[in-house]
């Protein structure tokens, strides 16, 4: 357990490439410390003393506000364009046509009810009861963000390209992505290891005497980086929000 916490929260803060996912191995390690200081502060073994109080405070507001803000930004998407105004990958993103309600500012105010209830358990000595009233507001907060939050931030992040890549599911095509990281279209493609070696290479499937269709996927922000090196080479199928999707002309 040890172990996986300094990995993640150490080593993988040294290293350049970042994947959320990472993250994940170090949830029960840090669940287990805050279980732990938490069980300590109710049976009297750790004070629960003005530091601590101000830092819990300060997390919840920061949570609050930004469970409130996220809602009310994407329903105004006009203000987050303007604040991502110099990068057209971005803005390409937020066209994508997702519906919003003032609604899901609930998680927000779940979040500050239960910090109200919070203290007041805490003023009249019922510690117990205050941690287990703020353990539940988070967890109803946190579904609401699961299932509410979540997919619909995936339509403007990588929707577009998930789409391209489940249409090509079952198909016997090569895909590659260009000029940016992702291993999604291993995965909603369902692509398979390849038998000829040749697939690994780049410039076999852009120049090579391949043996079935090449699709290539690549972000607008990338767009004149490929074109400059490839662009001989591709046809474009169609752009959609901030990706371009194209295929090798001949095969």
């Amino acid at each position: 357990m040890w172990a996986s916490l300094i990995v993640i929260l150490i080593v993988f803060s040294l290293v350049k490439t970042k994947i959320i996912h990472y993250s994940s191995f170090a949830y029960f390690p840090l669940v287990y410390l805050a279980a732990l200081q938490i069980e300590q502060i109710i049976s009297g073994q750790s004070q629960w003393n003005r530091i601590s109080r101000n830092l819990f405070l300060l997390s919840v507001l920061i949570w609050t506000m930004v469970l409130i803000a996220i809602p009310i930004l994407f329903i105004n998407i006009n203000w987050l364009k303007e604040l991502f105004s110099a990068d057209p990958f971005a803005l390409a993103n937020l066209n994508a046509r997702v519906a919003w309600s003032y609604w899901l500012i609930f998680s927000g105010l779940v979040v500050c009810i239960g910090y109200l209830f919070f203290r007041f358990y805490i003023n009249i000595q019922q510690m117990k009861k205050g941690f287990l009233v703020m353990g539940l507001s988070s967890i109803v907060a946190i579904q609401i963000v699961l299932t509410f939050f979540i997919p619909r931030i995936e339509q403007y992040t990588q929707h577009a390209a998930i789409e391209f890549y489940k249409s090509l599911k079952g198909k016997d095509v090569y895909i590659r992505v260009l000029n940016f990281k992702s291993y999604a279209h291993y995965f909603y493609a369902a692509v398979n290891p390849s038998e000829r070696s040749e697939a690994y290479d780049l410039d076999w499937l852009m120049y090579g005497k391949v043996d079935k269709p090449v699709y290539f996927i690549t972000r607008l922000d990338r767009k004149n980086q490929v074109l400059q090196a490839y662009g001989a080479q591709l046809k474009l199928l169609y752009e959609k929000n901030g990706f371009l999707f194209y295929e090798r002309k001949t095969y």
